[in-house]
C-alpha cells in the first residue's frame, strides 16, 4: 500500500491538487515587504552566528505563541523540517528502548518513522483518548498503561481534535505521576484558536517531555521550513548527542526569514494571515458538498484545521476507489485508511478521505469546480459495487 506521501507526490501531476497539507496558499500582503527584502535578510543573516540566530528564532516564535515561559528555556534545537524532528525523536526513543503509544488516526509518517527506527509502537484511538482526558483514568487503556512514552498530536491531523488546557493538564499530570515521557506534535498549533501556554504547563509540571513545532503548515514559503524542538532537562544529554551526530545548525537565512515572518504575523494577527483563508475555503468546500454523497465526518464537523476529514461511504466506494475515481477527473485528495496506521485493514476505516484547504484561492476554486462536477454526475450505482463487497 502506498504511503500518504506517495499519494501526495503523485497528486502534484494532476490539474488540481488538494492532497498535501502544506501551506501553498497566497502570500499575505503583510509579508510582501519581507519578500521584497530577501537580499537584505540574507545579508543580515550572514553577519549573525548560528547560536544567536537560533536564539532569535526561538524568541520570535515564543512571542508569536504568547509563551513567556519558553523565552528563557535553554533546552532546544532546530531541525530543517518536522519530519527530521520526528526521525530524531524516534532515534532517541529507540536508543533508550522506550515503548511508545501513538494516537490513531494521524498522519502515517509518524508511525512509519518510529517503526523504521525500531521503536516498539502501540496505538490508542483518538476516541478512547478523548474519553479519558475527562476522567484522567488512562491506566484503563492497556496500551497507555504499558507504554513508557505517550505521543500525541494536537491539533490532530486529520480530525482537527485539539486538547483543551484542562485536558492537556490532565495528561501532563498523568505522565508526571507515572514517569512517562510525553511527546507532543505541535505541527498544526496555529489552527488552535483557543491557544494556551502549553510550555508553561510542561515546564512547571516537571514532566519529562519532547515537543516539536513546524512552520510548513502555516507560512507559504515554498517548503523552506524550520522545526523547533523543545525538551526537558532529563532528555538533554542523549538527545543533543543524537542531534549533534546529524546536524551542526540550520540555515541562518531560513531562520532569519522566519523570525521576520513571525514578527509580521504577530503584528497583523493569525486571523488575517491564516484563519480567514481556512474559513473561506472551508465554507466553499461545504457549500460544494451540500446535498451530495460526500459528507463531513461526524468527528470533524467543528474542525478548524486546515484540512477537512470527509465520509465517502454514501458514494458506494471505499476511500481508495473514490480517490482514484476523483483523480480521473483531475483532482487529487488523500485516502483515509493510511491515517489509521495500525488498523488500516479494518473495513470500518475505509470510508474517509482528506481534503486540504490551505491553497491559493484560484487553485482551490478550480478544485471545487472539478469536485462539484464529479459529485453532480455521480451516483452509488455508478460505482458498480456496493458496501457489502468491502
Amino acid at each position: 500500500m502506498n504511503t500518504l506521501t506517495d499519494v501526495e507526490w503523485n497528486a502534484f501531476a494532476l490539474p488540481a491538487n488538494l492532497a498535501d497539507g502544506h501551506a501553498y496558499h497566497d502570500m499575505h500582503v503583510a509579508f510582501m515587504e519581507i519578500m521584497k527584502n530577501l537580499e537584505r535578510i540574507w545579508s543580515e543573516a550572514d553577519k549573525i552566528t548560528p547560536p544567536r540566530m537560533a536564539l532569535d528564532f526561538k524568541n520570535s516564535f515564543s512571542r508569536l505563541i504568547k509563551s513567556p515561559s519558553l523565552m528563557p528555556h535553554t533546552h532546544y534545537k532546530i531541525c530543517p523540517s518536522a519530519s527530521n524532528s520526528i526521525d530524531l525523536i524516534a532515534a532517541f526513543l529507540h536508543g533508550k528502548n522506550i515503548r511508545t503509544v501513538l494516537v490513531e488516526p494521524t498522519f502515517d509518517n509518524l508511525a512509519l518513522l518510529l517503526q523504521r527506527r525500531g521503536v516498539t509502537v502501540d496505538s490508542v484511538s483518538e476516541d478512547n483518548l478523548r474519553r479519558h482526558l475527562v476522567d484522567g483514568n488512562f491506566d484503563s487503556i492497556p496500551a497507555i498503561k504499558t507504554a513508557e512514552a505517550v505521543f500525541i498530536v494536537s491539533p490532530n491531523n486529520p480530525t482537527g481534535y485539539t486538547l483543551s488546557l484542562q485536558e492537556f493538564k490532565t495528561l501532563v499530570a498523568y505522565c508526571k505521576r507515572t514517569e512517562k515521557l510525553l511527546v507532543v506534535d505541535n505541527s498544526f498549533r496555529f489552527f488552535n484558536r483557543q491557544g494556551y501556554d502549553d510550555y508553561q504547563v510542561l515546564l512547571e509540571s516537571g514532566v519529562n517531555f519532547i515537543a516539536f513545532e513546524d512552520t510548513g503548515k502555516t507560512w507559504p514559503t515554498q517548503d523552506l521550513k524550520a522545526s523547533l524542538i523543545i525538551y526537558s532537562d532529563t532528555v538533554k544529554v542523549f538527545f543533543e548527542s543524537l542531534y549533534n551526530e546529524i546536524y551542526l545548525c540550520v540555515s541562518n537565512f531560513v531562520l532569519h526569514l522566519f523570525s521576520h515572518l513571525f514578527d509580521a504575523t504577530s503584528a497583523v494577527g493569525l486571523k488575517s494571515v491564516l484563519w480567514d483563508v481556512v474559513d473561506s475555503n472551508r465554507a466553499l468546500l461545504r457549500e460544494t458538498l451540500q446535498g451530495s454523497v460526500l459528507r463531513i465526518s461526524e468527528t470533524s464537523k467543528y474542525s478548524l484545521l486546515s484540512v477537512e476529514w470527509l465520509d465517502c461511504r454514501l458514494t458506494g466506494l471505499t476511500d481508495i476507489e473514490f480517490c482514484k475515481a476523483l483523480a480521473t477527473s483531475g483532482l487529487g485528495i488523500l485516502p483515509g485508511r493510511n491515517f489509521h496506521w495500525e488498523s488500516s485493514a479494518h473495513c470500518s476505516n475505509h470510508f474517509n478521505v482528506r481534503i486540504s484547504l490551505l491553497k491559493k484561492g484560484s487553485d482551490f476554486k478550480r478544485a471545487m469546480i472539478l469536485l462539484s462536477g464529479f459529485l453532480n454526475t455521480w451516483s452509488p450505482s455508478a460505482a458498480g459495487t456496493s458496501l457489502g463487497h468491502h
